[in-house]
């Protein structure tokens, strides 16, 4: 299994925030693939002083083409 691993890759970030302070952030980042990716495995780790571990979330990719 291939692990990518990408550090402080900026992209298009975005807050919504309500009228209490509140909000939610989000940050888009566009990457391509290609058949060698088959299986790569892409993670995103959040942390901010509000979480006492890091949010973690993947995808690994199954690429389909010619």
């Amino acid at each position: 299994m291939l692990i990518l691993i990408f550090c402080l890759i900026s992209g298009n970030y975005k807050v919504d925030a309500d009228s209490n302070g509140v909000g939610t952030g989000k940050n888009t980042v566009q990457v391509h693939i290609g058949r060698t990716d088959l299986g790569a495995k892409y993670e995103c780790r959040a942390n901010n002083d509000a979480l006492d571990i890091p949010y973690v979330s993947y995808v690994e990719l199954d690429v389909n083409g010619t």
